[in-house]
């Protein structure tokens, strides 16, 4: 299909076992439509002209009865292909998907969230050629050009030589064209990912605009970003449209030429009307194909330059992730750990410590330090520039990391919810769960919600609360309750508090404190805290 035939085969058969149904509805299509212009030929030369009129009747019938044939074929054939269309994409963006969001976490600090969904949404969309009937339709003008080429022949050579010594010229503007038609199709694949990007950067971005009152500068930069990928699209218009223009213009010199010589021939007595009727109708089939060539470049090359693309981000490795599964997580060993973000200096430098079931463990030091890069390090997420973490004495690049992070109830200083309702938001589609069980959580972290009228929302009748874009409609403290159940409900050997409570006042913050420890008093407890008047009791002391 394009440069690597057969890994490219490979990549489309699986999708285009369901085509063959659409491909019978065309294919019977076509064929009732290439019989069309013999008609007038017929009608012509043997009723007009050989006067026999009681022909013209079952003539007609016949041809009635082939137009329904072609319009009911032809519009099966395009409902069944959209169908088609639409089911393998979205079967390409899930797969996609997939492979996207089990790779590393600095495959994600490298590409921006709205870059990443241009590249998903409009890179795999530019494929939507690939499973249409146009892709067909180009195999089935072939297979018309070659009839129709072995038809006019049959009529007259002469015409026929004539109408094709324009192909020439037809085929060196295809040629000539190509390279500016892969540029400009590049351009407004990464345009479109682009704006994305930019669109979802500034949308994101609307408090700091208003807080800020530059409303203008976030609205000049959509518009900018706009601009840019309307001027790429009227730069691929302009591309196609002039490419398409010139082809037509070549096509209708040989209809002028066919028009002159073809009057000769009648002159002459060397061609009936009905046979320069005929070959008017099939030189469209010679022709028609080559137009359309016109417009199937720059979609057949735009779908060349998504796979491209698509393949790249395919051809990405996953997560290293090991085969030892742990039933229960007993001990965590960290040795001459060091780590830095890309070619930067040392985050962490040579760290050892040891947590055995049953500890609390506080982790203390000043900004930058790396305490949560720490936390990223231990669930997996980064792995270690050197050094090692041992999970009861496996080494975590030996480990199943989904099976890790199962065990591990992780509250980070950066909460996200989903836009969903808060019950969606806590167990994170885990459908097991009880309402009850819910509730007696949700009393436990002492999460209420309080309404703008007044009135709070508690227990079992806080679930089906709608959390807006980002939790914006809740208060800090209330998101940080809401993450603590999350966390809890996964019932964790681990539970990670990344200043997890830092939005809660000194007592609130004590409460879920108790409430943890009892709780969890025979698992592993991890905090990260900046503050300083909270007691130290009991807890582990690991300086950073």
């Amino acid at each position: 299909m394009f440069d690597n035939s057969r890994e490219n085969f490979r990549f489309i058969k699986p999708y285009w076992r369901k085509g063959v149904v659409p491909i019978l509805f065309l294919l019977i299509s076509t064929i009732a439509s290439f019989i069309y212009p013999l008609f007038p030929k017929w009608a012509i030369d043997n009723v007009v002209i050989k006067g026999k009129y009681d022909q013209l009747i079952v003539l007609s019938g016949f041809l009635l009865l082939l137009i329904i044939i072609q319009w009911i074929f032809a519009y099966l054939n395009e409902v069944t292909f959209f169908k088609f269309q639409k089911s393998s994409i979205l079967s390409i963006q899930e797969k996609l998907l997939r492979k996207v969001f089990y790779y590393p976490l600095d495959f994600f600090d490298k590409n921006h969230s709205g870059y990443l969904v241009g590249r998903i949404r409009g890179d795999v969309s530019g494929l939507s050629y690939i499973f249409s009937s146009g892709l067909v339709m180009l195999f089935m003008d072939l297979i018309k050009f070659i009839g129709a080429f072995i038809i006019l022949l049959t009529i007259n050579v002469k015409l026929t030589l004539i109408s094709f010594s324009i192909f020439p010229f037809l085929i060196w503007k295809i040629s000539s064209s190509r390279n500016s038609i892969k540029q400009v199709n590049e351009k407004i694949l990464e345009e479109n990912a682009i704006l994305e990007r930019e669109l979802s950067d500034t949308l994101q971005g609307i408090e700091v605009f208003k807080s800020f009152s530059k409303e203008e500068e976030g609205i000049e930069r959509s518009v900018k970003a706009l601009s840019e990928y309307q001027s790429v699209e009227l730069e691929r218009n302009k591309v196609s449209v002039r490419y398409k223009n010139l082809i037509g213009f070549i096509i209708n010199i040989g209809q002028v030429a066919l028009l002159y010589f073809g009057i000769i021939e009648i002159i002459t007595n060397q061609m009936s009307i009905g046979g320069y009727v005929a070959f008017s109708g099939y030189l469209i089939y010679l022709y028609s194909p080559i137009q359309n060539l016109g417009h199937v470049m720059v979609i057949y090359d735009y779908a060349k330059r998504s796979y491209f693309r698509i393949k790249e981000l395919f051809d990405l490795l996953p997560e290293n992730n090991g085969d030892n599964i742990i039933d229960k997580i007993n001990r965590i060993k960290v040795a001459g750990l060091s780590f830095s973000y890309s070619n930067g200096d040392a985050v962490i430098n040579e760290l050892d410590f040891d947590i055995k079931k049953g500890d609390k463990v506080l982790i203390s030091g000043k900004s930058g330090t790396g305490k949560s890069t720490l936390v990223k390090l231990l669930l997996g997420l980064y792995r270690p520039k050197k050094g090692n973490i041992f999970y009861n004495d496996i080494n975590l690049n030996k480990l199943n990391l989904n099976n890790l992070r199962e065990k591990v109830g992780y509250v980070s200083q950066n909460i996200f919810l989903f836009n969903q309702s808060l019950r969606e938001n806590i167990v994170m589609g885990n459908k097991d769960v009880l309402d009850s069980e819910l509730a007696g959580i949700i009393k436990d972290c002492k999460l209420e919600i309080r309404k703008k009228a007044g009135s709070v929302l508690k227990g079992k009748d806080i679930l089906d609360l709608d959390i807006s874009e980002k939790g914006l409609n809740l208060s800090g403290g209330e998101k940080q309750r809401i993450a603590l159940c999350r966390a809890i409900i996964k019932d964790p050997d681990i539970i990670i508090l990344d200043e997890g409570t830092s939005n809660l006042d000194i007592k609130s913050e004590e409460e879920i404190l108790d409430i943890i420890e009892k709780k969890f008093n025979d698992r592993i407890i991890i905090r990260i805290t900046h503050r300083k008047n909270m007691s130290e009791k009991g807890w582990k002391i690991i300086s950073m």
